[in-house]
């Protein structure tokens, strides 16, 4: 069976996509990656989200849904999928069972206060019958159109972007950033490739090759320095992790454990991504991060 690009979580009683599950799955919203069914109302075959339950450096592939179960015999979402599998050129008709556009995400500042724990947000209930929710997902979506997913952390938008690069697509996708859309292409700045003067006045997701160390002063803080500075021009350029960003946070024990790790590895280079708004003082380029929320990495691959 080929990857699913949506399914319907049991525990987050929604339709949602592979990098929605893997925030939830991290976040601690959801809990088992086996726990996804079927979009349509009429089918209960099983979905498993495949490495929602890895780290990022763990993976080979990203997060996606992949079907164990037979579907039903009433199942319009997999004869849609079958007919566009034989047909890869068909296009897409008006009554697509897909429910969510990822033409543009949505990227909030604004974390529930209370995430990490399970807060049913949709359905007080926590008997709702999946196939009365499915149905009710199925008849609003004909009523209002696909909608836009929405999410809390940097993480879901690097795999985004890194997709949309090898698909040569990142004019062509938008995060909206509270009202206002802006281009994959243009959220997302390599350092080495931008000058200080040309920094934009509003947050951008920075990224490059770097190294992090524990800090001098505090043992509990942390530094990244990058192997470029901003423009290839030698100006140092640095991210300061403190303790106090870390410890606000709610996964601030399994941030410490990643980036303890991330201190030990010396024989692989690390991109690091964060959103922030750059500030440059005296010599050394700072991207200050005001939550843990707008970082990640990538382990770079041989």
């Amino acid at each position: 069976m080929s990857k699913l690009e949506e399914a319907y979580s049991l525990k987050y009683k929604d339709v949602i996509d592979a990098e929605k599950a893997y925030e939830l799955f991290w976040d601690g919203t959801i809990s088992d990656k086996r726990a996804f069914q079927c979009t349509d109302p009429n089918c209960e075959a099983q979905i498993t989200c495949v490495n929602i339950d890895k780290k990022r450096a763990e993976m080979k592939q990203i997060p996606h849904f992949k079907c164990y179960g037979k579907h039903s015999d009433k199942c319009e979402a997999i004869k849609e999928f079958d007919e566009k599998r034989e047909n890869r050129d068909k296009k897409e008709k008006g009554n697509s069972m897909k429910y969510i556009d990822n033409t543009i995400d949505i990227f909030s500042f604004d974390r529930p206060k209370r995430d990490g724990i399970v807060v049913e947000t949709k359905d007080t209930s926590n008997n709702v019958n999946p196939k009365e929710k499915k149905a009710k997902i199925k008849e609003k979506y004909k009523d209002s159109g696909r909608r836009n997913v929405t999410y809390y952390s940097v993480k879901p938008l690097i795999s985004k972007f890194e997709k949309y690069s090898t698909e040569n697509s990142l004019d062509k996708h938008f995060i909206n950033i509270k009202g206002f859309n802006i281009s994959y292409k243009r959220m997302f700045v390599s350092i080495k490739d931008i000058d200080i003067e040309s920094v934009e006045k509003y947050y951008r997701v920075y990224y490059g090759i770097g190294r992090i160390y524990k800090s001098k002063k505090n043992n509990d803080d942390f530094v990244i320095f990058f192997k470029n500075g901003f423009g290839n021009k030698g100006i140092k350029t640095c991210i300061y992790i403190g303790s106090n960003v870390i410890d606000k946070h709610y996964r601030k024990n399994k941030w410490r454990e990643e980036l303890e790790y991330l201190v030990e590895v010396k024989n692989k280079e690390i991109m690091f991504f964060i959103n922030s708004k750059p500030e440059k003082k005296r010599d050394i380029i700072y991207l200050p991060v005001s939550s843990m929320d707008f970082i990640d990495y990538r382990i770079m691959t041989d």
